[in-house]
């Protein structure tokens, strides 16, 4: 009369990635938070809930224990246009 109990769950759902959206250009400091998982900005650990201000492109790969993976690039470019060849 052994019994064994296997409890598990399965997952998979990706974790949800807000304050970015993938493909978007930003003009401002970012603040990103995920709901669940680890999180690497380009080669860095980022911690959600940080503040991206530094003007570049990036790539957020966050992980959840389960594998499930979400990918967002995106853009800060807080430099406006300058327009040359017209006078006032």
């Amino acid at each position: 009369n052994n019994t064994t109990t296997v409890i598990f769950t399965i997952d998979k759902t990706a974790p949800i990635v807000t304050g970015v959206e993938h493909g978007k250009s930003y003009n401002d400091n970012r603040t990103i938070s995920f709901n669940e998982g680890t999180g690497i900005l380009d080669t860095t650990p980022f911690t959600s809930g940080s503040t991206v201000t530094a003007e570049g492109t990036y790539s957020l790969v966050v992980t959840d224990d389960a594998g499930n993976v979400t990918t967002l690039g995106f853009t800060i470019d807080k430099t406006a246009p300058i327009v040359t060849g017209v006078e006032d």
